[in-house]
């Protein structure tokens, strides 16, 4: 008898226990190091990333290739992990202001881009929490991380990267 009540709190055991192991880690020390667009990874140039920091910051640095028009070129701040949701508290920015606008030919054939811009940072005060979806996503053993619509892959463990 004693048995049978050990392999039946066994087979609870296993049929409770988290889809895809998504509880059975902390999320907070998961997310911690440098994502990468999945759809980027191992390609010639960087996807946009997310840096995730053990002091609770963040910094997002849109693809210097796929956005190459973009005056926005990253922001960051300090983010909040709740349940399902990521919250960023944007507190700074890096942006391109003036230069001109023109279409980039050959050999590097980036479409239209911003010409002659100059980077400035802008910082924010007071700034309302921005929610995005957030999980985290296992497939054929690859772990990665999803926001909203976009999965990222951890390319990097180290969490003491600078800017």
């Amino acid at each position: 008898m004693k048995f049978f009540l050990l392999f039946l709190l066994h087979i609870f055991t296993i049929f409770l226990s988290p889809v895809n192991g998504q509880d059975s880690f902390n999320k907070n020390q998961f997310i911690y190091g440098l994502w990468e667009d999945s759809c980027t990874v191992g390609s010639a140039g960087t996807g946009d990333t997310y840096f995730f920091r053990k002091d609770g910051t963040f910094t997002f640095t849109y693809s210097q290739y796929q956005w190459a028009g973009r005056r926005i070129i990253s922001f960051s701040g300090t983010f909040e992990l709740k349940s399902d949701s990521i919250f960023f508290f944007i507190n700074n920015s890096r942006e391109i202001v003036g230069g001109r606008i023109e279409n980039d030919g050959p050999p590097n054939d980036l479409g239209w881009v911003v010409a002659d811009g100059e980077a400035k940072s802008f910082y924010y005060k007071n700034v309302s929490p921005i929610g995005r979806n957030f999980s985290i996503e296992q497939d054929n053993e690859k772990i990665s991380i999803k926001i909203d619509f976009m999965n990222f892959i951890k390319i990097s463990e180290n969490t003491e990267q600078n800017e």
